[in-house]
């Protein structure tokens, strides 16, 4: 018992620590992910597919910019642990994931 309770303060710690590295790695994730959706010219379709995803995101525009574009709101949250944080993806006239956003309180 004696040597549970000295490592109890030591345990703390590294719970501590492995939570804010766990934090720092899903901040840079969200930003990755959206990234690389864009860079590779991801289409609706494709966007439906990804893991994690709900698909009925992208069933149909949630709104529309100025320019034409449609913009589709994913919800982050469910799949990897932001709740309240969503991506706002800009979809151009041909299907194609041209831009993003991310909005929300929990999006860092």
């Amino acid at each position: 018992m004696l040597k549970i309770k000295l490592l109890q303060p030591f345990l703390s710690v590294v719970i501590i620590i492995a939570t804010l590295v766990l934090v720092a790695c899903a901040i840079a994730d969200l930003k990755d992910y959206g990234d690389q959706a864009v860079k590779a010219g991801l289409t609706i379709g494709d966007m439906k597919k990804r893991i994690g995803v709900n698909p009925s995101d992208w069933e149909k525009p949630a709104y529309y910019l100025p320019n034409g574009n449609a913009v589709y709101v994913e919800s982050v949250g469910p799949s990897v642990g932001y709740k309240g944080c969503d991506f706002h993806w800009e979809v151009n006239a041909q299907g194609r994931v041209v831009g993003y956003r991310t909005v929300g309180d929990r999006c860092w």
